[in-house]
């Protein structure tokens, strides 16, 4: 079995502690004099403490797991007993454990007598963010043509939300499961992304961006709670995830990247910076929010030149390292986009969740 996971951390607080009991305070009674000449009773002298007060905190650790088989295809069954949590080389207690499975059972719309309306849309599963990418790739038309027809097809209580990377991150739709809201915005255009210049210039601008953007993405979705999957639409940004070749031309070892080679040419001498640290902290970002990445490559399989083949091998190895970072799986080699989309929305449907709080 396959597993791929991340964690989320929450911090929970969990006692407020007294460090000294307070002090008995008996006010001291007032003299006759004064009593007959107020005709009230004297107030007490008001009471203060000294005593400080700590709040105690434990961050609880929240860790949604994908097991697939040899096949790909997800394992369910597992119990509290299968998994094993490790920190530091220490196994940890779990605090908590569920399964999670894609549904097959929907819920049936209300069919209502005309012209009565209901705004009750009943979700299942996780959140699915459809993310069109307007910085990298350029043939928005037939992304935006594969969207819809993925929505008019979506099983019933499917929730997405429609975002877009172009000048700025735009919010097209929020999270709904209703067909037609999506629809009236999906071929929205946004404003697109430009820099001037050329070669590592623009390369460091459009990666710059996409890391920017990517921190909105996890801002913006960490106050939605529960997993989700963010379905990212782009045939890979080899020079944002990998290395750039050393002084000379030589690659980087291959050992200092994993499984993952350096991206090709995008020159040499380290004129375009490796977004390694930038890349490592979005990550974070999105584990926290508890978001999972499904890139999908809208490109098919058309061509067969070599170059070009060899330059699209290498986004699926950058879509896959991606994918593997946040605990997704890339899709691609597929011409018909929506169904990629359909594989990515239920493989992000099966999941365990565990959670323990770290020493």
């Amino acid at each position: 079995m396959n597993a791929r996971r991340f964690a989320q951390v929450r911090t929970t607080a969990l006692a407020t502690l007294i460090l000294a009991a307070l002090p008995t305070v008996s006010p001291a009674p007032a003299s006759a004099h004064a009593q007959e000449a107020s005709g009230a009773a004297a107030k007490p002298p008001t009471q203060h403490s000294s005593a400080p007060t700590i709040k105690v905190y434990s961050r609880e650790t929240i860790v949604d797991v994908t097991v697939t088989d040899a096949k790909g295809q997800p394992v369910h069954g597992l119990t509290k007993a299968d998994f094993t949590i490790e920190q530091d080389g220490k196994p940890q207690s779990i605090r908590s454990f569920q399964e999670f499975a894609a549904p097959t059972v929907y819920p049936e719309l209300v069919n209502l007598p005309p012209n009565i309306y209901t705004n009750f849309q009943p979700a299942t599963g996780p959140l699915n963010i459809l993310l069109l990418d307007d910085i990298y790739y350029g043939d928005i038309g037939k992304v935006r043509l594969e969207a819809a027809h993925f929505i008019k097809n979506m099983a019933p209580g499917t929730q997405v939300a429609l975002l877009a990377m172009g000048a700025r991150l735009t919010v097209l739709q929020e999270p709904t499961t209703d067909p037609a809201r999506l629809l009236k915005v999906v071929n929205t255009i946004v404003d697109p992304f430009f820099q001037e210049g050329d070669g590592c210039e623009i390369l460091i601008a459009r990666n710059r961006a996409v890391i920017d953007q990517f921190k909105e993405i996890a801002n913006y979705l960490s106050g939605i709670k529960g997993r989700k999957n963010l379905i990212w639409i782009n045939s890979g940004i080899p020079t944002l995830v990998f290395p750039p070749p050393v002084l000379g031309g030589t690659p980087a070892p291959v050992a200092s990247v994993g499984p993952y080679p350096t991206a090709p040419g995008i020159g040499a001498g380290g004129l375009c910076p490796y977004f390694e640290t930038n890349l490592h902290k979005t990550y974070d970002l999105l584990a926290d929010a508890q978001v999972t990445v499904y890139p999908l490559d809208p490109s098919g399989v058309g061509t067969t030149a070599p170059t070009a083949t060899g330059i699209k091998e290498i986004g699926h190895l950058a879509m896959d390292a991606v994918a593997d970072a946040t605990g997704g799986v890339a899709f691609y080699g597929n011409n018909f986009l929506d169904e990629l989309m359909v594989k990515a929305v239920h493989a992000g449907a099966s999941y365990y969740t565990l959670s323990y709080i770290p020493p």
